[in-house]
């Protein structure tokens, strides 16, 4: 006679019933915990947000004058946040001519700067007013958490919002003819249609210097 194999030399005793009971009450206890502390648990981006951060009065801004503002933004708004203009603002300029028509690629430029020259737009923080920066993204330290944190292939609602306090050069105004898009599936629309709440303008502006803050 041939030898017993393993498996039928040790046969596996079957779990006792009153064990799988006390498994699937075990189970539901730890489910039910579970439900009750969700509704506690603030959203990461809620614990993020600054407390104490310094309103932007983009109506206060003057041309030709440095000023302090804070925006909010994820990573995936660096290939997002676009605009139109057919004109160029003190070397400034939207990465679209117009919306179908993007503006010819400086030669002599390096190969990826962060859009060192490139016109976006933003909301700035807490007061939600429409600002143009250019340069905001190929400062070190926003440079640095866009490196850390790649956009692509992750829907932006799953990236963590951060905030950023920048030192700018206000520019210019924008011209009649310039639009807004805030993201590649949006269309376009005229800047002063998305101005925030109560604001009367916007400003283009040069970032010279960006820290990421909290609360």
């Amino acid at each position: 006679m041939a030898p017993a194999s393993p498996a039928s030399a040790r046969p596996q005793k079957a779990q006792p019933k009153g064990a799988k009971e006390i498994n699937r009450l075990f189970w539901a206890v730890v489910a039910m915990a579970v439900m009750a502390f969700v509704p506690f648990i603030q959203p990461l981006n809620e614990i993020l947000r600054p407390k104490k951060a310094k309103v932007t009065f983009v109506g206060a801004l003057t041309k030709g004058a440095p000023a302090e503002v804070t925006v909010s933004v994820v990573t995936a708004d660096y290939p997002a946040l676009t605009c139109a203009s057919p004109q160029s603002f003190d070397g400034l300029r939207c990465e679209l001519k117009d919306p179908k028509t993007p503006w010819p690629r400086d030669a002599s430029a390096p190969p990826d700067d962060n859009r060192r020259t490139v016109i976006q737009p933003y909301r700035t923080y807490p007061d939600n007013a429409l600002l143009f920066i250019a340069g905001l993204w190929s400062d070190p330290a926003v440079a640095t958490r866009l490196h850390r944190e790649p956009s692509v292939g992750v829907a932006p609602k799953k990236l963590v919002r951060f905030y950023v306090r920048c030192t700018v050069d206000v520019v210019s105004e924008p011209d009649d003819e310039l639009q807004v898009q805030w993201s590649r599936t949006q269309n376009f629309a005229k800047w002063r249609d998305v101005l925030g709440q109560g604001q009367s303008t916007a400003w283009i502006t040069r970032a010279k210097s960006c820290r990421l803050i909290d609360g």
